[in-house]
């Protein structure tokens, strides 16, 4: 409608000259804002035919004239002047053109808005946060606003007078009220909330408790997004990170001994330590299965080989593993020895062959070295015979000087050690060097067979139904048995309180575990490391039934042996090998999770 009225009055009359001009039109009212106020309010009225120029306009309210502050064509500014309470008509004049019609109420002024602050938005946070503090009376000048929480200056970023944005300062967690200061003003809000500051911690590891390699979450603050960031570590030992984020990270338990350990974590340069994480006890199955000969004594030659049902034992004893992956078998009554393919259990035997001398007679335990070089104690001539697998010839390494010889070992350095019954003694041998020994320890009792640990200690059974553990300097003490012959696993975590009987045969596994057959009770044994070790270690029977001989094949104690000899560790710890002596058998226990 306005535009159609302008566009009619752009229109010029005639003249006679032919020129057009303006048309001067009356001034139009539309509206007044505000409708209501008091002496002083600024409104703003609307409309059109006005005048960009302020000279050029007068307003009077209830006849007394408002101060115009600007003007233009279609709006006017002003100053209401001095009433008293009522509503009063709006005159407006134009270059003269007066006009008459908006309504503006005068009414009771309103109390001045004083500094004030009401609410935050968050209400709680930490240091650097950005934070929206609304109220009254604050000044557009960021500068202005000098905001204090708790005493410490805040960052004030923008401002206008009903709002501003602060940055939070430095404060212990807690509740603190803002306050803001203009001019000679102050006021202080309600209280706002500081947060406990984020901080490299681990709050709680779930579940607390587990068995090695199972996954678990630590639930904290500050781990790096990035999985490789995150050390993780419990007992020193690293676990591996799985999936990481500012707060939860998962992991896999690494493999440490039953026990509880603090978990900690780096990240960058800093180190926490957060709560302890409880190893559980794995639980394994033990799978005993035959895999090499008949049962009955084979009074046939030594060369009875080939596959499982195949191969004969006249007395099998001693086992080990050559470096290749085989597995070496000294059957005993036929002074002989033998090598299987374990992937397939096919024998052969190696030594003796047709027309090289046997220099076995009762051969007892034997060992490989690091080079693959096979040691064989021969307990009835008291020799110590090394075969050659390339000229397939055995040479007596030690001839003179050994009174019963059981077992030999090879410590880490490639040195040898016989086990020497007769005279109570371990003798070591320098690598290589096979014409002198000296005695590395004297013991009180009757060694029957040995083995060294992971840590360079060397573990021997002896006839006494103990376990001697001996450090590299030669320290010895016993580290399990009662001492008093029997079955009897004893109290867990008390290896001193178990019973035994013959032990011929120990192996120490991948995990610390020692492995060892008891013949007198014809059952397979584990003593078990505990946190501590030794001195918390248990002992437990993993296969065959204590006391009851047979043959049968089954898991754990459902399984029978009769009077097992020796015992070997797979390469992959996984397996365990047993000579089943008076069943003429080899006996394969797989080991399960």
């Amino acid at each position: 409608m306005l535009m159609a009225v302008l566009g009619l009055a752009l229109v010029g009359a005639c003249t006679d000259s032919g020129l057009t001009g303006p048309v001067e039109n009356d001034p139009v009212l539309l509206s007044v804002i505000p409708k209501a106020g008091n002496t002083g309010t600024e409104a703003v009225i609307s409309g059109y035919w006005f005048s960009d120029k302020a000279d050029d306009v007068a307003v009077s309210v209830n006849g007394k004239a408002a101060t115009v502050l600007s003007s233009t064509i279609d709006r006017i500014s002003v100053v209401m002047p001095e009433n008293e309470l009522g509503t009063y008509s709006l005159k407006v004049s134009v270059k003269g053109k007066e006009v008459e019609g908006l309504n503006f109420r005068y009414a009771e002024a309103p109390e001045p808005e004083k500094l004030a602050v009401y609410s935050y938005s968050p209400s709680s946070g930490i240091e650097g946060d950005l934070i929206t503090v609304t109220g009254t009376c604050f000044s557009h000048v960021a500068a202005n606003n000098i905001v204090t929480v708790n005493g410490i200056g805040a960052e004030v970023v923008e401002a206008i007078p009903t709002r501003m944005v602060i940055v939070l300062p430095d404060n212990p967690q807690g509740q603190y009220p803002i306050v803001v200061k203009v001019g000679e003003e102050t006021a202080e809000g309600p209280a706002f909330t500081y947060l406990k500051k984020p901080v490299l911690e681990i709050l709680s590891v779930e579940p607390s408790s587990a068995v090695a390699g199972s996954e678990i979450r630590l639930v904290g603050n500050l781990f790096s997004e990035v999985p490789s960031e995150n050390i993780v570590t419990i007992n020193g030992v690293r676990a591996e990170v799985l999936s990481a984020s500012v707060t939860e990270l998962t992991i896999i338990v690494p493999d440490n001994p039953l026990g509880s350990y603090p978990v900690m974590i780096t990240v960058g340069d800093n180190t926490v330590t957060g709560p302890e994480f409880t190893y559980l006890e794995k639980i394994y199955t033990y799978e005993v299965k035959t895999i090499s000969g008949s049962a009955g004594r084979s009074d046939a030659n030594v060369f009875v080989d080939g596959g499982p049902s195949e191969t004969r034992y006249r007395t099998p004893h001693g086992l080990c593993f050559l470096p290749d992956g085989r597995m070496v078998i000294g059957d005993r009554g036929n002074h002989a020895v033998k090598v299987m393919d374990v992937s397939t259990y096919v024998t052969e035997t190696i030594y003796p062959v047709t027309g090289v001398t046997n220099l076995l007679n009762n051969p007892w335990r034997l060992r490989a070295d690091a080079a693959g070089n096979l040691f064989i104690v021969s307990k009835a001539n008291k020799k110590l015979v090394k075969y050659d697998f390339a000229s397939k010839t055995g040479t007596a390494v030690i001839s003179t000087g050994l009174t019963d010889p059981l077992d030999v070992a090879f410590d880490k350095a490639g040195d040898m050690y016989v086990l020497d019954r007769g005279v109570k003694s371990i003798l070591k041998y320098s690598k290589g060097d096979y014409s002198s020994s000296s005695v590395f320890v004297k013991l009180d009792e009757n060694p029957l067979c040995m083995d060294f640990d992971a840590e360079g200690n060397m573990i021997i059974a002896t006839a006494s139904r103990h376990f001697i553990r001996v450090t590299p300097s030669g320290e010895a003490a016993v580290i399990a048995g009662s001492g008093v012959k029997g079955s009897s696993d004893g109290n867990a975590g008390e290896p001193l309180t178990a019973q035994m009987g013959d032990v011929w045969g120990l192996a120490v596994g991948k995990g610390g575990e020692i492995y060892f057959v008891d013949g007198t009770y014809h059952a397979v044994r584990m003593l078990k490391p505990g946190s501590n070790g030794y001195a918390d270690a248990s002992v437990r029977t993993i296969a065959g039934s204590a006391g009851s001989s047979g043959k049968v094949d089954g898991t754990g104690t459902a399984a029978k042996f009769n009077t097992p000899y020796d015992i070997c560790v797979s390469p992959s710890g996984d397996k365990l090998y047993v000579t089943d002596l008076m069943n003429f058998l080899v006996r394969e226990i797989t080991i399960k999770d």
